[in-house]
Formats: C-alpha cells, sequence, structure tokens
C-alpha cells in the first residue's frame, strides 16, 4: 500500500512539472521599425502547446512592454504567397492587433529579415522588419 501511494505522488508531482514547461514561451521573431518613425520593437514568442504571444515595446516611451495574446493564422496549404499572421486583442485599451509577416526577405542598412506590418486599431500601420531567433 505504501508504494502504491508513493508511486501515485511521484507520478503527480512528475504531470504537474510538465504542466507548468508547456506554458513556457520562446522567443521565435524579433521585430524592430527600420523606417523613420518612433521606435517599436516586437518579439514574436510560441509557446510548445501552440500558444502565441507579441510582446510590443516602445523604447523612447519608458513604459513596460505589452503582452498580448494571439492566435496565430496560417496561409492555406497550397497558397504559396500567403502571410503568415498573429491576430489578439490588447485587454487594456480594447483594440485588434495583427502582425502579418510577409514572404520577401527586405534590407535594412546592415539589418536583413522579412517585411512586417503591426495593424493596431488607433494607429497607422507600422512597418518591421523580422529576423529570426534560433
Amino acid at each position: 500500500m505504501k508504494t502504491l501511494l508513493l508511486a501515485a505522488l511521484v507520478l503527480s508531482i512528475s504531470a504537474g512539472a510538465q504542466a507548468r514547461s508547456i506554458l513556457v514561451f520562446k522567443s521565435v521573431n524579433k521585430c524592430q521599425t527600420y523606417t523613420k518613425q518612433e521606435p517599436v520593437t516586437v518579439d514574436v514568442q510560441e509557446a510548445q502547446d501552440g500558444q502565441s504571444q507579441l510582446v510590443i515595446a516602445y523604447p523612447l516611451k519608458g513604459d513596460a512592454p505589452v503582452k498580448i495574446q494571439t492566435k496565430k493564422i496560417l496561409p492555406p496549404p497550397m497558397n504559396a504567397g500567403g502571410s503568415l499572421r498573429y491576430v489578439g486583442k490588447n485587454d487594456v485599451t480594447k483594440e485588434n492587433v495583427t502582425l502579418a509577416l510577409g514572404i520577401r526577405p527586405i534590407k535594412a542598412g546592415k539589418l536583413v529579415g522579412r517585411g512586417a506590418t503591426l495593424t493596431l486599431e488607433k494607429q497607422d500601420a507600422i512597418q518591421l522588419i523580422c529576423t529570426t531567433v534560433k
């Protein structure tokens, strides 16, 4: 009986540890503005279970970065020209946020990456360049 209780305790502890490890977000892409507008950095993070979030920071304002839970939308399987999109809603301002990653590479100075557009409801579209984090 003691062995059975000990085994159940070990299994419950290991299951709890595995459940916590699923929600670890890792950076997939880092994006920043490359045109003459207010600097914005966006960190695209994904978890192992498919959840994703955007961490949007405005370096000149000095505010804390905003984390927005998003849904990753892939292009249709046979559509080679489609873009990857992350769509979510800011809980504080209640505005929709969309990050659309393009497929063509661009170069801005020494930085090479993919073009992206960050769309916020109450602002103009922000042009970004995104590099993959390995």
